[in-house]
């Protein structure tokens, strides 16, 4: 597991968000669909081209909007 993510995951929880992380499973279209089907609004993307930075890919489900968020210490 992205020991970022986990990290992000923690904080988030800490603020009442719901938060669900992929495992070594993963597959970036099914969690989007699992995702759906959970009444997901967003889903935040961690890892892949970003792993190693502080940027985060928030992709909006109703809207298919992407922007790059960044992480504060």
């Amino acid at each position: 597991m992205n020991p970022e993510a986990a990290r992000l995951a923690r904080e988030l929880r800490r603020h009442d968000v719901v938060v669900d992380l992929g495992d070594e499973t993963f597959r970036l279209k099914k969690s989007f669909e699992t995702a759906t089907k959970a009444g997901a609004k967003y889903i935040l993307i961690v890892g892949g081209k970003r792993s190693g930075s502080r940027a985060f890919a928030l992709k909006n489900l109703a809207t298919g909007e992407q922007i790059s968020v960044h992480a504060h210490s």
